[in-house]
């Protein structure tokens, strides 16, 4: 059970402005997550074999090597290049 204070301190971590009028609803709400939670982690699977539920498997190739750019070709219309890479700025952008 997730006491009234826990939620607020979680909600002041999150950075959430909660209302005292909404603190019973979210109460009522984390509860019922926390029952269907315990719910799951309690079911039985040790008969069960998830990993072909659908009947589908993982196709894998070989990987192959193929043709590539030099570094030069590929940072040449590049508007900053630093050291042999794109240089950021600092928004992360070219």
């Amino acid at each position: 059970m997730v006491s009234k204070e826990e939620l607020i301190n979680l909600a002041t971590l999150a950075k959430l402005d909660i209302s005292d009028q909404d603190v019973d609803k979210l109460l009522a709400d984390m509860e019922k997550i926390i029952e269907f939670a315990n719910q799951i982690n309690s079911a039985s699977v040790s008969d069960v074999e998830f990993d072909s539920i659908n009947n589908l498997e993982n196709v894998y190739r070989e990987d192959v090597v193929s043709r590539s750019y030099s570094q030069e070709d590929i940072l040449k219309n590049a508007k900053t290049v630093e050291d042999g890479f794109f240089r950021l700025d600092n928004r992360g952008q070219v």
